[in-house]
């Protein structure tokens, strides 16, 4: 998969989130987005009160009076700092009643979808496998939803620092930029090697399960101890467990390399950001006190763009997860239709079914009648 192919699918994850979401209930959907547009707008308000009180405070005069002049805007940067504060707790509050309703509804789709398909696609490894798939995405929805609010918190913020930075001065907004590139890059690599990882590590991770069940069940216990199969089934179990930690520790130089290459080219854009804060200070072209404002706002901003490559990376990576349950419901048809799973029979007479469009690799004959006499 290309870098830009991996760029793009975040956006895409993103919306088919919010379809998502929006489909189960639409007003909480409303509440989130509204509640984290209403914290933007009250960090745009703390920036710009505290860029006029810094205008204030770092003018002449008697210190007592600038403080008393200064007092309104400090007032105004506190009270509009709580409300980003309470827009925040009700955003959260409406997300945790979204995740359980969008789990459910996935659920009950992926359980509909089987008992609608035909008996014997069960019998299909195609059916089969997009099923195992269907089922983790299901697993990592309430993920993905807290990765897109977390996202789109940090998008939101990440805009409204950089509007602020250009009102001071243009030339900070695009060392800004500057400075989201590598990061963003880096973390959307490091969530490719980790799916990478868990692809490579899933046959193992699978049998790996599977034998956990046999070894820790009470109906196989007699068993395992009568025949005395303990050492040889653990030897078997240590073996898929250290064939899933090798996949770990073989990809744990490349997390190293990209972690290093982006924190470098982010370091160094960062420091340029704060030179050219500097020079545009020593210069005359900035005053100290908006200066001052300009270091707040690149603070938000350096904390909106960490959310920013966190959850970024992660929503890409939980989504590709998310994919395995869309291709299934593509596949079986929706919850509210007849089950579009319908394997065809294979025209030269055999009796094993298949996806539509997919052939038989080994027909087999139908039974024979096996009615009691």
């Amino acid at each position: 998969m290309s870098l830009g192919r991996m760029l793009r699918r975040i956006p895409a994850a993103q919306a088919r989130t919010v379809r998502l979401a929006w489909s189960v209930d639409r007003w909480m959907v409303l509440a989130v987005l509204g509640c984290q547009l209403a914290a933007g707008a009250g960090t745009a308000v703390t920036l710009a009160a505290v860029a006029r009180s810094m205008e204030v405070l770092f003018g002449a005069g008697d210190p007592a009076r600038t403080v008393r002049e200064a007092a309104p805007a400090l007032l105004v940067a506190a009270a509009a700092t709580g409300a980003g504060a309470g827009a925040r707790l009700v955003a959260e509050w409406a997300t945790r009643r979204l995740n359980p309703k969008i789990a459910g509804a996935m659920e009950l789709t992926l359980v509909d979808l089987h008992m609608r398909a035909e008996l014997d696609a069960f019998d299909d490894p195609g059916f089969t496998d997009r099923s195992r798939a269907a089922e983790t995405g299901v697993g990592r929805a309430m993920a993905l939803t807290e990765d897109a609010k977390a996202l789109t918190e940090g998008v939101v913020q990440l805009a409204v620092a950089a509007s602020v930075l250009t009102v001071l001065h243009p030339l900070l907004l695009a060392v800004l930029a500057l400075s989201v590139v590598p990061r963003a890059v880096g973390g959307a690599v490091a969530a490719r090697i980790d799916h990478q990882v868990f692809e490579a590590s899933a046959s193992a991770r699978t049998t790996r399960d599977v034998m956990r069940w046999f070894l820790t069940t009470p109906d196989l216990a007699d068993e395992l101890r009568a025949n005395t199969m303990r050492p040889y089934l653990y030897r078997w179990y240590q073996g898929m467990c250290e064939r899933v930690e090798g996949r770990a520790l073989a990809a744990a130089p490349r997390f190293l390399r990209v972690g290093v290459v982006a924190a470098v080219l982010g370091g160094v854009c960062t420091a340029g950001l704060w030179a050219t804060l500097a020079g545009l200070v020593l210069t005359g072209r900035m005053p100290a006190a908006t200066a001052g404002a300009a270091v707040v706002a690149a603070q938000g901003a350096g904390r909106a763009l960490g959310n920013l490559v966190r959850y970024g990376a992660a929503l890409f990576h939980d989504g590709l997860y998310l994919d395995g349950y869309h291709r299934f419901v593509a596949d079986a048809g929706s919850a509210g239709a007849p089950g579009r799973w319908r394997p065809a029979r294979d025209p030269a007479g055999g009796g094993r079914l298949h996806p539509p469009g997919r052939r038989a690799a080994h027909p087999r004959p139908p039974l024979p009648d096996a009615s009691a006499r």
